[in-house]
């Protein structure tokens, strides 16, 4: 597992698909500077509530993990895209396989 201590790191991008994931480590909260997490064929189903820490993250990819509520997402003011193939969404969502994010007004 990847430990991050500084809140000044300065990683651009994360990739830790297929690793077995059944959450997002808490030490994720420091990667501020984050603009693309790549979290596919992981097992998470929660999105945690630091999350909204990462305001530049501007492409999330979710594809085959578990179901997932994706609300919280819209407090993400820079996310652009979302992938959620095969990810087994709350019936609040559409079924078309697209979800859009709508900024906070």
């Amino acid at each position: 597992m990847l430990l991050f201590r500084s809140a000044e790191c300065g990683l651009k991008e994360l990739d830790v698909r297929m690793n077995n994931l059944k959450y997002i480590p808490e030490n994720y909260r420091n990667l501020t500077a984050l603009t693309r997490l790549e979290l596919f064929f992981n097992q998470i189903s929660i999105l945690p509530d630091f999350i909204r820490n990462l305001q530049n993250l501007e492409i999330i990819s979710l594809d085959d993990n578990l179901s997932t509520d994706l609300s919280i997402l819209k407090l993400l003011p820079a996310l652009e895209i979302v992938d959620i193939f095969e990810v087994e969404l709350p019936r609040r969502y559409s079924t078309s396989g697209s979800y859009e994010v709508q900024p906070n007004l």
